[in-house]
């Protein structure tokens, strides 16, 4: 089965050629009509919010709706609608970090991860295990932290 229909496909190849010659907001509209169209089959929106938290993550931060630059609450929108979409677990454990614009949502990262580890043919075919191996790490630290920070303040 066909990921997109033929008319979702070209539209988001617009927006592939948009983003090249750093069009962003136009491209980003193009995604978030798709995203928003609830006629579409949730796959193909799915694949529209992730490349919309990409957009933010990866190209253009001022789309970002509020402080949060990482693209996490598209990610998870993403998820949402396919919750084995592999761009938007992904997005959610490589945009995890410690520097702004990173975020440290902690239980959305040990979800993203669980879930993208059934992904074996992929995290293979791109070689991402290295990375998921060290960004796991540093989530591991930071939810440390976090707790001791809480246990602290506590007291």
């Amino acid at each position: 089965m066909l990921r997109h229909s033929k008319c979702v496909s070209e539209k988001f190849l617009v927006a592939e050629e948009l983003i090249k010659k750093l069009s962003t907001r136009k491209a980003f509209e193009i995604f978030k009509s798709i995203a928003m169209n609830s006629r579409l089959r949730p796959e193909e929106r799915a694949d529209a919010y992730a490349s919309m938290g990409e957009l933010i993550e990866c190209w253009d931060p001022s789309l970002a709706p509020g402080d949060d630059e990482s693209g996490l609450v598209y990610y998870q929108c993403a998820l949402l609608l396919d919750s084995d979409n592999f761009d938007a677990l992904y997005g959610i454990v490589r945009s995890f970090g410690e520097a702004f614009p990173n975020h440290q949502d902690t239980d959305a990262f040990e979800l993203a991860y669980n879930n993208l580890m059934r992904h074996k043919l992929e995290l293979d075919r791109y070689n991402l295990r290295p990375l998921l191996k060290k960004q796991y790490t540093l989530m591991s630290r930071i939810k440390k932290e976090q707790g001791e920070r809480h246990i602290l303040a506590r007291n």
